[in-house]
């Protein structure tokens, strides 16, 4: 009897975690149920809190490439952070290689749609982040297999202390002659692709 929004931390999108589809820029009011943040104020005075009651909300605010900022020691992004910058903003710059507040008004053609720059540039961040390689990019968000691989390059050329966490855990998952465990307790055996060398 209850309303619930869409918190779908079991699947993912572009290969991270996910709550609902971005058919706009993450920023924007979303279409599709989500994050409860991304509602409509019409939608939202759909709902009120009993007598005494309030709602409240925690947002994960960034927090996978947080993270993986924080386990790789990037400096760099730990330091944008803590000084309140637009990450996200600062990284389509890198990989866009234009000034940072173009990324917000410059589109280019993502998934099927025309986007920001800076919303290209949070989803191949996040995507690279996960270790996705550019034949998946490609497919996953409909450019050419040469934009892949540009934005692979350049997002590996800004973010050098992600790549050599990633190196040093891949390392280490492959010398596990046990398996590695996953957050849910889930073991696995790691097999790499054959393309996964083929980008360093």
């Amino acid at each position: 009897g209850r309303v619930h929004f869409v918190y779908s931390l079991h699947r993912t999108n572009t290969g991270r975690l996910a709550s609902g589809s971005d058919d706009v820029d993450a920023d924007k009011i979303r279409m599709s149920p989500g994050n409860a943040q991304n509602k409509a104020d019409r939608d939202r005075m759909m709902f009120s809190a009993p007598p005494g009651f309030a709602f409240v909300q925690a947002d994960y605010s960034q927090i996978e490439s947080r993270v993986t900022a924080w386990h790789a020691h990037d400096m760099e992004l730990l330091e944008a952070w803590e000084h309140g910058a637009d990450v996200y903003a600062e990284i389509a710059a890198k990989l866009y290689k234009v000034p940072i507040e173009e990324t917000r008004t410059r589109t280019v053609r993502f998934m099927g749609t025309m986007r920001s720059l800076r919303d290209c540039g949070k989803r191949a961040h996040l995507a690279l982040c996960y270790y996705m390689q550019p034949p998946r990019m490609a497919e996953l968000f409909e450019i050419s297999s040469v934009e892949a691989r540009s934005l692979t390059y350049q997002w590996k050329a800004s973010r050098k202390a992600i790549v050599r966490w990633q190196k040093a855990q891949i390392e280490a998952a492959g010398n596990a002659m046990d398996g590695v465990t996953n957050s849910f307790g889930r073991k696995f055996w790691l097999r790499l692709p054959a393309t996964s060398v083929m980008f360093d």
